[in-house]
């Protein structure tokens, strides 16, 4: 990731966001990734703001669904993408675990 760009690999963990929090299916998709239970995970707002993750994510005002729009942070030695309001991928930082 030398360029900034975040690309999706095999060694990733995706998820659909289906009808959870996009703040919950992070947690949840990044305890997959480093194979632990999503409580063993420091609290996501000591990264960012969970309520704010979710709102860029909700319906519009006008009650549409919202397209498009990605958020892309670090959490947990990991870097994660939220793409869209669907999907959360997940890659573990290299040498995360060395």
């Amino acid at each position: 990731m030398d360029d900034g760009a975040f690309c999706p690999n095999d060694a990733t963990e995706k998820r659909h966001v289906g009808d959870s929090a996009p703040s919950e299916a992070v947690v949840r998709t990044v305890a997959e990734a480093r194979d632990c239970e999503p409580t063993d995970l420091p609290p996501l707002n000591g990264t960012i703001d969970p309520d704010a993750l979710d709102d860029l994510f909700d319906d519009t005002m006008s009650g549409g669904r919202r397209e498009g729009g990605h958020a892309v942070f670090d959490y947990c030695d990991c870097t994660v993408a939220l793409l869209g309001p669907d999907d959360v991928v997940v890659e573990v930082t290299p040498d995360a675990d060395d």
